[in-house]
């Protein structure tokens, strides 16, 4: 359970750290922002054993982002949740099927 918390836990910087010193204009941190978070899910996807954690991040990921909405942006961005939620999802369904080919080829 370690492992996964310290993975919210760079979530969570992620949303509030980067907006902070990321210095680019609201489009561009919305793509950096999606691609940290594919890679982060990504990672999170192939070292993740358990399947409830793998089931959750995508709604924490979603839920993480919402009071940073207020916070930088505005209620606007509040759809910008639901898209890190489905990257996440898709992110960490990579990393499981690339865990699992992994372990299919015995390397």
């Amino acid at each position: 359970m370690k492992k996964e918390s310290i993975f919210l836990l760079l979530q969570g910087l992620l949303f509030y750290l980067f907006p902070l010193v990321g210095g680019v204009d609201p489009f561009g941190m919305v793509i950096s922002i999606s691609v940290m978070t594919l890679l982060l899910a990504g990672v999170f996807g192939f070292q993740c054993d358990h399947v409830r954690m793998k089931l959750l991040y995508p709604f924490m990921t979603a839920i993480l982002f919402i009071p940073s909405a207020f916070i930088y942006y505005n209620e606007t961005a509040l759809v910008h949740a639901l898209w890190y939620g489905v990257i996440a999802m898709a992110a960490i369904g990579c990393g499981t099927l690339a865990r699992s080919f992994v372990k299919h080829t015995g390397k």
